[in-house]
């Protein structure tokens, strides 16, 4: 699966096409990594399309945290289902970044 990437309102968006599993991993890490390393400052995370992530998934963003603290980056995630959502509090996500259960509350929030 590729990612859809583009800016909405002023933020960058990276959009999953689907389901965020351990064959996407490498691919969402480098994309999360170069959209940093372009210079964005604020970065949502939209899982609209997706059902479920796992822990591949998770580490796509976590092998990124450091260069998102170096950077000053505000990372969101949007676009959360329940289920989703769920996964980002148990593993503490929600301490770091804002998750929020549609685009455009993610997008309200990186302003």
């Amino acid at each position: 699966m590729e990612f859809d990437i583009h800016t909405t309102d002023g933020r960058r968006v990276i959009a999953s096409r689907g389901d965020v599993l351990h064959d996407q991993a490498e691919a969402f890490a480098r994309t999360i990594r170069e959209q940093i390393e372009a210079g964005h400052k604020v970065i949502v995370l939209d899982f609209t399309k997706a059902g479920l992530i796992d822990s591949a998934g998770i580490s796509s963003i976590v092998a990124n945290i450091a260069l998102i603290k170096e950077k000053g980056v505000k990372i969101i995630l949007g676009g959360c289902n329940p289920t989703i959502r769920k996964v980002f509090q148990l593993i503490g996500f929600t301490q770091h970044f804002p998750v929020t259960a549609t685009l455009a509350e993610a997008l309200q929030l990186s302003v």
